[in-house]
C-alpha cells in the first residue's frame, strides 16, 4: 500500500468518528453507515501499516534466497574458469566453451606416495625447511610422485549439472554476463575474468523502490549493484563481492 492510501485511511479513520458524533446522532441510518465506514477504514489502515512494516522484511528474505542460489552459480563459474586457465593459460568469455571444456577435458593430478620422516627435518642441511625436506625425500626415494589425468567434470562437478552453467536461477533464458580481459600488474600482463548479474535482473518482480534503494546504497559504497565474481579492471584473485552469509553450506 502506498503512502497516499495510508494517509487517506488515517484521515478517514479520524473524520468518520467526528462525523458520527455530529451527524450520526441525529440520523440512525447515517450513524450505521458511518460506523461501517469507520470499521472498514480501521481494517484498511491496519493492513496498510502491516504491509508497510512487512514489505522490507519480505524483500530482504526473498533477496537472501535469490542471492544464495546466484552466489552458488557464480562459485561454479569461478571453479570452471580457474580449471580452464590451469589447462589453457587463459580464461574464456564464452559459457559454451567453458561447458565444452568441463565435459571433455582433463586436469593433471599429482599423486604422492610415501612420507617425509621427521628425522629428515632435523638434518642440519634441511633445518626444518619443508621444501628442502621433500626434495631430499624424493632424491632418496622415501616419497614418489606420479602424474595422472582426471576429467574435469568428475573431479570438480560430480554433483552439478554442468549444462546449466551460466544460467541465472529462476530466470528463464537469462545468463550471467561474463567477459575476459588482460590487466597490467607491475609490468606483467595478467589474464582476468568477470561474471556479474545486476540486482535489476536478479530481483525482478520485487518492490521496485526497494531495488532502487539497494542499488543506491551499493553504489554509494562503491560496490557493483548486484553480484559479481572476478574483475575486468584489477587482478583480485577472482574474489566475489558477496558476504559469507550468502554461500550455501
Amino acid at each position: 500500500m502506498t503512502i497516499f492510501w495510508i494517509i487517506f485511511w488515517i484521515v478517514l479513520a479520524i473524520a468518520a468518528p467526528t462525523l458520527l458524533f455530529f451527524i450520526g446522532r441525529k440520523n440512525a441510518i447515517v450513524k450505521i453507515a458511518l460506523q461501517v465506514l469507520l470499521f472498514v477504514s480501521i481494517i484498511f489502515l491496519a493492513k496498510g501499516l502491516y504491509d508497510g512494516i512487512m514489505q522490507p522484511i519480505r524483500f530482504e528474505q526473498e533477496m537472501t534466497v535469490r542471492y544464495k542460489v546466484a552466489v552458488h552459480e557464480l562459485m561454479q563459474i569461478r571453479k570452471a574458469q580457474e580449471a580452464y586457465k590451469r589447462t589453457r593459460g587463459k580464461y574464456t568469455p564464452s559459457f559454451d566453451s567453458l561447458v565444452a571444456f568441463v565435459k571433455s577435458d582433463s586436469l593433471r593430478l599429482v599423486i604422492k606416495t610415501g612420507s617425509v620422516h621427521d628425522s629428515i627435518f632435523e638434518r642440519p642441511d634441511i633445518a626444518f625447511d619443508r621444501v628442502k625436506a621433500e626434495k631430499y625425500a624424493l632424491e632418496k626415494g622415501y616419497i614418489t610422485r606420479d602424474t595422472t589425468k582426471v576429467s574435469v567434470v568428475d573431479s570438480l562437478f560430480k554433483n552439478y549439472n554442468i549444462e546449466r552453467l551460466g544460467a541465472v536461477p529462476g530466470h528463464k533464458d537469462v545468463k550471467f554476463k561474463m567477459d575476459t580481459a588482460i590487466v597490467n600488474v607491475s609490468g606483467i600482463k595478467v589474464p582476468v575474468f568477470e561474471a556479474v548479474i545486476s540486482n535489476n535482473i536478479l530481483l525482478e518482480g520485487l518492490e521496485k523502490q526497494l531495488i532502487i534503494n539497494l542499488n543506491d546504497n551499493q553504489l554509494r559504497a562503491e560496490q557493483y549493484p548486484g553480484l559479481k565474481v572476478g574483475s575486468l579492471k584489477v587482478s583480485n584473485n577472482n574474489e566475489g563481492n558477496w558476504s559469507k552469509e550468502y554461500e550455501l553450506k
